[in-house]
Parts: C-alpha cells; sequence; structure tokens
C-alpha cells in the first residue's frame, strides 16, 4: 500500500476541510442518513434515495454514462474485512467479480485511518464490463468501518465518491435522526 498520493487530492480541498473543483459547491450539498445503518453523510443534492438500505444515486437514466453515479453507504464492525483485493485470494463459484486496474492507497481523513480502492469490475449477476467503482473505508475511534462503495460513470466520479466518503460518520442513535427521503 502507499500514502494517497496529493494528485488524487487535489481539486478536492478535503485537508483543507472544504470542497471545490470538479466537485459541486459545498453550498449546494445536503445532509442526509441511511436509515438501515444510520450512516450520515452529505451529498451533492443532485443525488436522491435509491432504497432504503443506504443507496443512493444520481442520473439514473444515463447509467454508466458520464455523470452517473451511484454508491451504498454501511458500516462495518470492529475487525470486519470487505475489500476488491478479496476478489484474488477467495475462490468463486458463481456470479464472480474479477477487478483490473486496482490501486489501493490509504491517508487519514480529520485523523481517522482511511483505506481507499479504485477499481475496473467486470462480472457479477449484473453482467458488469470494466465499471469504473471506489471502496472507501474509514475506521472510526470506536473500531466502527463506515463503508462508501460506489460505481461511477467517468473517471471525475471517483474524485466525487471520495468526497462524500470523506463526510461519512455513524450515528450512535439513528433511529433517533431519521426522517423521510428527500423526493
Amino acid at each position: 500500500m502507499r500514502i494517497l498520493a496529493p494528485s488524487w487530492l487535489s481539486g478536492l480541498g478535503v485537508l483543507a476541510g472544504c470542497v471545490h473543483g470538479a466537485v459541486p459547491s459545498a453550498s449546494v450539498w445536503r445532509d442526509h442518513v441511511a436509515p438501515a445503518n444510520g450512516v450520515a453523510f452529505r451529498a451533492p443534492s443532485a443525488y436522491k434515495s435509491r432504497n432504503a438500505f443506504g443507496c443512493w444515486t444520481r442520473d439514473i437514466d444515463h447509467w454508466l454514462e458520464a455523470g452517473w453515479r451511484d454508491f451504498c453507504v454501511d458500516t462495518l464492525d470492529a475487525g470486519a474485512s470487505y475489500s476488491f483485493t478479496n476478489a484474488y485470494t477467495q475462490k468463486c463459484s458463481a456470479d464472480c467479480v474479477t477487478f483490473e486496474d486496482l490501486s489501493v492507497d490509504t491517508t487519514l481523513v480529520e485523523g481517522h485511518r482511511a483505506v481507499v480502492e479504485r477499481a475496473r469490475a467486470t462480472g457479477g449477476i449484473n453482467g458488469m464490463n470494466r465499471e469504473r467503482q471506489i471502496l472507501v473505508r474509514i475506521e472510526m475511534s470506536d473500531g466502527t468501518i463506515v463503508v462508501l462503495h460506489g460505481s461511477t460513470g467517468d473517471d471525475v466520479g471517483y474524485t466525487e465518491l471520495l468526497a462524500i466518503a470523506v463526510t461519512m460518520r455513524p450515528l450512535r442513535d439513528p433511529q433517533a435522526h431519521i426522517t423521510s427521503p428527500p423526493t
């Protein structure tokens, strides 16, 4: 693994606490909470809830085209593992997904260790063909890991999905903060 390259963060301003560049202005971002798992995050207002399990999408009518994005947020218990690199080490018998052009980077987000994987995914039950995917795992102080697993129709989407990922936080009492998803 290597330290997250400065070129990956350029245009994000994540280290300075702001978002700019290819990512929508922070003024058009909204707060969201995934009802199923209590992960709170911020995303550009163009994103709409796709289901009750913590998945969000933008430009759904242009699936896999430039500008299309889709992601899900979740939490993992301390010590749990979820990684694109597991595809290389685990034997698969059905609906297998293979990953090409895999890169794994690490960084700190507000003092928390983060692992960022980017790859091109092929296969699976939906027949992906070199779909751009990103997986971001951020370990919180209590050991909980917040996860964003996303897909994008263009390389700029990696930056936007990473910008969303760095805003993720688990809520201690998710039911106390749930409101109806925006329409």
